[in-house]
């Protein structure tokens, strides 16, 4: 299991338009947002119905393009594959437990609502989502089956998909493919990633109690829809749990945060399958209540039980998002308030928005990040060959540099030696008197050619050597690779300049043992290379977080260099200091 947790407060988003995508689990939409005097503006929406998620995610982005241009290449996608609970747990925001303690809590609360979440895509769900059978329709069939009888007078077998391609309600290439989205969205992932944000809350005497707001995901299901948008030259940040998708809309409706309006308002959210109760205080959710959805309309006296743990004396407002008006003006004659209507069918897209613009983004702080950390640099292996190959080609290039600036330096003096020669030349023909000179002045002619003949030497001495160099680093380097095991850190990898093929090498290990088996595993992956292990050394010494352990000191020699090495004490090739 993974977790990831990032700052509560994160910065609100430099560009002004943000591309985010809503999936209810049957079908994708998409919409491109920018923010205009502290509002989020919809500028362009689009949908599609593709099972697969590229294709849906490229249609979207398509249709978009064609409305307002190119779009934003970053985005942000809600789904109910988030799930999000108000959890207690023992454990104070000022003093919080390590994060993987923080985890394991997390972890176990969430699976069971993760489990929970996958229970509700039963098949006639997946139907009525997928716009082939009406409510009326699916209880029809979910009544034939609590009834029908088999043969034997028992519970009949009968299936619910086959009861519907028996009615003639959909054909079986409707069945197949609802089947197919079904068993993408009931898997239970044993990966899970959490992130987690505290909550203080005010009671009504004026005191404080402390919540935390978690959200999981299963890594798989991330994955997919990273994969998606990346296969559509997209770059998906964030993924948002859909179920809280209210409690932003409405700040964005409000034009203002909700920390900065410090009244209570509860939120009632009615999506394909669930009911969601949000009480919103003080710019925090205070209460969280989910329930299922049922299959027949949903009633006020059904709303109203699943609200009355989150209604106050104080509550300003009560906002419904999916209700229809009768439904409304009946809860609020119910209830005795005032109950506002907000229904958008892009609600939960707005809502998402309005967080990553900055809009809402003090009310909900817990999303899933759409990719995994980078590994430290010191632990990503493929950083560290590149930044080795890089620094021998960075030698080699500034030493062929000195040497090539040298061969010209000397090439212009003999230049302009030859000039003075040629004139004094000319002069001699004329004055018989200078004759030495010119013989002294032919002499410094030989003298600096010698020079540049002595240069070009080196040079081609040094492009050798260096060659050899660049080959052999690499090398050297997949040796050291497949010598590491887990308990062995490599501190420095440097040359001796004064000798050719010499690297030292220097480390650190948690026990005596790996470090003799990464000495022995190294000395043999160089012998293809025609070099040896000498010098080694190991002794204690405190390692990364002053971790007791034992500090390797070693040498590469070429194999002819290793046997004098070998005859002056130090350890030959295949031996070991005990």
């Amino acid at each position: 299991m993974s977790r990831f947790r990032f700052p509560i407060f994160a910065l609100p988003s430099l560009s002004k338009r943000v591309l985010v995508f809503h999936s209810d689990g049957f079908s994708l939409s998409g919409l491109v947002a920018e923010l205009r005097d502290g509002r989020v503006n919809v500028l362009a929406e689009a949908h599609s119905r593709a099972v697969d998620h590229s294709q849906a995610v490229g249609e979207i982005k398509s249709s978009l393009q064609g409305k307002v241009g190119p779009v934003p290449r970053r985005a942000a996608l809600s789904t109910p594959s988030a799930v999000v609970q108000l959890l207690e747990l023992p454990v104070h925001p000022s003093k919080p437990r390590s994060d993987p303690e923080m985890t394991e809590l997390i972890r176990w609360e969430l699976e069971s609502v993760l489990a929970e979440q996958a229970e509700l895509w039963v098949i006639g769900a997946v139907l009525q989502g997928r716009g082939y059978i009406t409510a009326e329709q699916r209880l029809h069939i979910a009544q034939m089956l609590a009834t029908a009888t088999g043969p034997d007078g028992g519970r009949s077998m009968a299936r619910f998909g086959e009861l519907a391609v028996e009615q003639g309600y959909v054909d079986r290439t409707q069945l197949e493919e609802c089947l197919r989205v079904q068993e993408r969205l009931a898997v239970v992932d044993e990966d899970v990633l959490c992130h987690w944000q505290p909550q203080t809350v005010k009671d009504a005497e004026g005191g404080e109690y402390h919540a935390w707001l978690a959200c999981a995901m299963g890594r798989s299901a991330r994955d997919v829809w990273t994969s998606a948008l990346q296969r559509n030259g997209l770059k998906l940040t964030w993924i948002y749990p859909s179920i809280v998708g209210g409690a932003l809309s409405v700040s964005n409706a409000t034009g203002q945060s909700l920390r900065a309006a410090m009244g209570e308002v509860v939120v009632l959210d009615l999506h394909a399958d669930q009911m969601v109760s949000a009480r919103l205080a003080g710019g925090v959710i205070a209460g969280l209540r989910v329930g299922r959805r049922p299959v027949e309309p949903v009633t006020a006296a059904q709303c109203a039980d699943l609200m009355h743990e989150h209604l106050r004396a104080e509550t300003e407002r009560i906002v419904v998002h999916g209700g229809d008006a009768g439904l409304v003006d009946e809860l609020s004659a119910r209830l005795g308030r005032q109950v506002v209507s907000e229904d958008s069918r892009r609600w939960i897209a707005e809502g998402t928005a309005a967080h990553m613009l900055g809009v809402a983004r003090d009310v909900l702080g817990v999303r899933i990040a759409a990719h995994d950390p980078s590994p430290p640099m010191w632990r990503n292996v493929t950083a560290i060959r590149a930044a080795a190959v890089f620094s021998a080609i960075a030698v080699t290039g500034g030493t062929e540099t000195y040497l090539r600036m040298s061969a010209y330096d000397a090439e212009t003096q003999l230049a302009q030696r030859e000039e003075e020669f040629e004139e004094r030349s000319q002069l001699s023909r004329k004055v018989q008197t200078i004759n030495s000179q010119a013989k002294a002045l032919r002499d410094q002619v030989e003298t600096l050619q010698t020079a540049v003949a002595d240069a070009d030497a080196r040079l081609t001495i040094m492009e050798n050597v260096l060659l050899a160099r660049v080959k052999s680093v690499p090398g050297i380097l997949r040796a050291l690779q497949g010598a590491m095991n887990d308990d062995v850190v490599i501190n420095g990898i440097s040359e001796n300049y004064s000798s050719t093929g010499i690297y030292q090498v220097s480390g650190w290990a948690l026990t005596d043992t790996s470090a003799q088996l990464f000495m022995n595993r190294l000395d043999r992956n160089v012998e293809r290379w025609q070099l040896n292990v000498v010098d080694e050394s190991v002794a204690r010494a405190n390692g990364p977080m002053d971790l007791d352990g034992y500090r390797i000191q070693l040498r590469i020699v070429p194999q002819g260099e290793a046997e004098v090495a070998g005859g002056n004490g130090s350890p030959k090739a295949g031996e070991r200091k005990p």
